[in-house]
């Protein structure tokens, strides 16, 4: 049974579970454009053709992030020794085991910002110029809103599961500037421990 609505106009050998095949899904440039113009939202910088393209950049630089599985553990084997190493420290065995921890899956709209970001300094340049403008606006609203949110009980503005793209939007940028060259080598690798 189709998992997605538009699955169902897939042949029948893709109906497979969203993490065995990925797949990428939008609309056409008319219809992504109009749709973005009725948001009303300022600034919007997803009115343009060159906006259309950075997006398709940016979806597919998700399933690329997601084929790394890095926000579960999807290794079988890995997990049956994962469970044996626990079950022999258990029993006073001495072992040492290097593990890896998942990362937030929040960590994919990080990385497809990355991408889209990157790709519009190279080919889409002035897509790049409406998204800082837009940015440099939702990061003054977001700076006032942080300033009055009591942290012990609220979470944060930039929370990665509650707020992805301005968590995106905020480490993309620092992380961008740091490690221009190294920044999708960075987010794609797992954490050792």
């Amino acid at each position: 049974m189709p998992t997605n609505l538009f699955d169902r106009f897939l042949p029948e050998k893709l109906h497979a579970s969203r993490f065995k095949i990925l797949k990428v899904g939008g609309g056409l440039l008319t219809p992504f454009v109009e749709l973005q113009k009725k948001n009303n939202i300022i600034d919007n910088p997803y009115i343009t053709r060159e906006s259309f393209l950075a997006t398709i950049v940016h979806e597919f630089a998700h399933i690329y992030w997601q084929q790394h599985k890095l926000w579960w553990y999807s290794n079988k084997k890995e997990n049956i020794n994962f469970l044996q190493t626990a079950k022999q420290l258990y029993e006073a065995k001495k072992l040492r085991k290097t593990i890896y921890l998942p990362l937030d899956p929040g960590l994919s709209e990080l990385y497809a910002f990355c991408a889209e970001y990157t790709a519009s300094e190279i080919f889409w340049k002035s897509h790049k110029h409406n998204l800082d403008i837009f940015i440099k606006k939702r990061l003054e609203r977001l700076i006032k809103e942080e300033q009055t949110k009591d942290l012990d009980r609220e979470d944060s503005v930039i929370a990665p599961s509650r707020y992805p793209h301005d968590f995106a939007f905020v480490f993309g940028k620092i992380i961008l500037s740091n490690y221009p060259k190294t920044w999708s080598i960075i987010l794609t690798k797992r954490c050792i421990v």
